[in-house]
Order: C-alpha cells, then sequence, then structure tokens
C-alpha cells in the first residue's frame, strides 16, 4: 500500500479541492494485477487550523511523544556530516478519546520508503493465525479462565536495539538517521543539556532502535516480546509461533 503526499494528491486531483482530512492511497491488487487507487478520509486528524487552534494540546502531545522515546533510549544527537542513511520524520496529530474526555495524540513517524538499507532488511514478523485466536478463545471458555488483553504503549519503541539484533544474527549493524521536523529540537531541550545546541541544520537524531515507518520495527518488537516471554517461563507453540504456553505444576495454566 503506498500513500501518497499531499502535493502530488493536489497534482492528481486537477485543480480539485483536496480536503485536509483526505489522502491519496494506491493498493496493489493481486487478483487484478494492477494498482487501485482511492481516497481516504480520516476525521480524527487534526486538521492545520485545528491545530494552530489547540497549540497548547498539540505541544503537550508532542512533548509527551518525544519524552517517551527519549526515556527509552530510542535514539542520540549526531552532528549532520556524521549521519548515515538519513530519513525524514513528519507527525501524525489525531483526536482521540480516554475516559470520556477528548484529547490530541500525537506520534512522530519516520519516512521508511526513503530507507536506503530496506532491501537487505529481514522484516519476517509473523501475526497470530485466525485459527489459533479461535482456539485460545475455545480454551479459554473450557478451562474458565480470564481472558485479557493488552495494548503495550510505544510498541516499536521498546524493541531490541540495532546492536542486540545485530549481534544475534551475525547481520551488519543497522545504521539510521531520523532528520526531524523542525519543531523537534526546540522540545528536545526540556530533556537534557544533550539536546541543546542540536538543530534542523547541525543535527540527525541516530536511532538505536526501530521506530514507526520502518519497516523492520515490527521484527525487532517480536524478538524483544518473544525474549520476555521464554525469561518469564513461556513456551512457544510448534503450530503458530506467535501462541506461546505457561504451565503450572505441569499443567497448562493458559495459552498467550
Amino acid at each position: 500500500e503506498l500513500e501518497f503526499d499531499r502535493s502530488l494528491y493536489e497534482f492528481f486531483a486537477s485543480g480539485q479541492v483536496v480536503d485536509d482530512s483526505e489522502s491519496l492511497v494506491a493498493t496493489w491488487s493481486s487478483q487484478e494485477q494492477c494498482w487501485v487507487f482511492a481516497v481516504e478520509r480520516d476525521t480524527n486528524n487534526l486538521t492545520p487550523a485545528e491545530e494552530k487552534e489547540h497549540h497548547e494540546l498539540v505541544t503537550a502531545a508532542k512533548l509527551k511523544e518525544l519524552k517517551a522515546w527519549h526515556d527509552l533510549g530510542a535514539w542520540q544527537p549526531v552532528p549532520k556530516p556524521q549521519g548515515v542513511n538519513p530519513m525524514s520524520g513528519r507527525w501524525v496529530l489525531k483526536w482521540k478519546y480516554v475516559d470520556g474526555a477528548r484529547i490530541v495524540k500525537a506520534r512522530l513517524v519516520i519516512r521508511g520508503f526513503l530507507d536506503k538499507q530496506q532491501s537487505n532488511l529481514d522484516t519476517t514478523s509473523f501475526t497470530a493465525r485466525r485459527t489459533s485466536q479461535r482456539l485460545v478463545v475455545s480454551v479459554v471458555v473450557q478451562h474458565g479462565w480470564e481472558l485479557f488483553s493488552w495494548d503495550i504503549s510505544n510498541a516499536f519503541l521498546q524493541g531490541m536495539t540495532f546492536k542486540e539484533i545485530a549481534q544475534s544474527t551475525d547481520q551488519p549493524l543497522r545504521e539510521v538517521c531520523l532528520d526531524p521536523p523542525a519543531d523537534v529540537y526546540p522540545l528536545l531541550r526540556h530533556f537534557g543539556s544533550q539536546y541543546k545546541s542540536c538543530s534542523k541544520l547541525t543535527s540527525f537524531l541516530k536511532l538505536l532502535k526501530g521506530a514507526y515507518g520502518l519497516k523492520d520495527a515490527p521484527k525487532l518488537w517480536k524478538k524483544r516480546l518473544e525474549q520476555e516471554l521464554v525469561r518469564h517461563g513461556g513456551k512457544q507453540s510448534h503450530l503458530d509461533q506467535c501462541v506461546w504456553y505457561f504451565y503450572k505444576d505441569k499443567r497448562d495454566s493458559g495459552p498467550l
């Protein structure tokens, strides 16, 4: 699936008025063997006018997002001449309802299509089969267990580091630099003196982990999750690697 930036969408629209909530998306149809174009509308995205009107909420949301990157050790600033494989980034700003209140959710996303190393990446990262999900629910019902689900905040930022994956697979060390939006560096100065001299003109943010937009980010997160499940005694299913079992007194205490 490809999403075109606004300038290309306006070009294809041939002078028609383009709404801020619209985006042009192309999806490959394996059945028709051609690209299918469609206009998608996301009414949860903030418009430029809303971004200005709710400037304080937007700034607070961006600070919260950047704090997660900083606290999770996802990057380090480097001078631009030392930057390898740079990619630009963008803010995705959405309205979100939490406990009945509407808040702004900010996500910093890297433009992974600019990744010069993507053709050499192993991005295999499976998700659980539909039949496996049904079997898990059936087992839970049969045993009268409780069923829980979790949403992991900033999951990709908690994945394995590029250094860890290189050491465990003997693959070359992955190098990625983020060239973030201009407002990122002033906001980062809230989190330490290491960002004091950084600017859009002089610095990149060298990524140490996967991030939203990178093709290998799901795999790095899955590797970290598997590592933690093994550490806590989990046993991986032979039929579906996304299903894990935990045993208590040699009996199943529950699938995950």
